[in-house]
């Protein structure tokens, strides 16, 4: 495959999974786009929708309300597509296989409502846990990681699918935190650059204007940086099982497909 050669069966550092991260998302930019849009066209427009329909009255309850209820669906119901068909499509390409957006969203597709159940459970925890003492919610969080590949990929319930996260993450701990900080915060940091000089560019349009501008920019820029994240959240569960197992885990395939 052009620009990523598929790695050895080994444990690599961040450095280098960050680097891989890079690598894959450069070899196949127009999978990776597809399936970040999946989920951030929709997320985007719901809450582009939110802001027209309230106006600029931000001292609104029901509309904080209202965008804290919808933003949690959206987390529970959608946001988890795109990372569990973008592991997908990332274990193809370290198979050899050729990665398709199609086959990737059917195995989610089929996994679709354990999927939800997982991460509404983990996502549940993980809020209480911020609402108790904070760190607890941090624990959580990236105990609970690989929640969502264990629904898909391995085709756990949910129970199994929470304990076989905490079982992956079990004896690197601050190494999965440290990995998922850098790349939350580095796409984080590199999102608010792209967005802040539209933001101001457009604070002389209508409101609604200025809204329609910088929510269709967001989209844009979601679905371009958050490829790179799910990538490398995809390569450290890989890198968790090859720790333990010794070996590249086998990619799914659809049920009826013979591979």
């Amino acid at each position: 495959m052009a620009g990523f050669s598929p790695p050895p069966p080994r444990p690599i550092d961040t450095g280098t999974l960050v680097q891989r991260a890079f690598a894959l998302y450069r070899a196949q930019p127009r999978l990776f786009l597809l399936l970040a849009l999946v989920t951030a066209l929709p997320i985007g427009l719901v809450t582009m929708g939110i802001d027209l329909g309230y106006g600029n009255d931000d001292t609104s309850t029901g509309r904080t309300l209202l965008a804290i209820g919808l933003q949690i669906v959206l987390a529970v119901l959608i946001a988890p597509i795109s990372g569990a068909a973008t592991t997908v499509a990332t274990m193809d390409v370290v198979d050899g296989r050729v990665p398709s957006a199609t086959r990737a969203l059917e195995i989610v597709g089929e996994r679709f409502w354990p999927l939800v159940l997982t991460l509404a459970v983990a996502t549940l925890g993980v809020a209480v846990g911020f609402l108790a003492l904070f760190l607890p919610g941090v624990y959580l969080l990236v105990v609970w990681l690989f929640a969502g590949q264990a629904a898909v990929i391995e085709r756990r319930p949910l129970r199994d699918s929470l304990l076989r996260s905490a079982a992956l993450v079990r004896g690197g701990w601050w190494r999965c935190f440290a990995t998922f900080l850098l790349v939350q915060v580095g796409a984080g940091l590199v999102s608010s650059l792209l967005v802040s000089p539209v933001a101001r560019a457009a604070d002389d349009l209508s409101y609604s204007s200025e809204v329609i501008v910088v929510g269709l920019w967001r989209i844009v820029v979601t679905t371009v940086v958050q490829p790179f994240v799910l990538v490398a959240i995809a390569l450290l569960y890989l890198d968790r099982r090859v720790r333990q197992e010794g070996r590249w885990p086998e990619a799914p395939v659809p049920h009826g497909a013979s591979g």
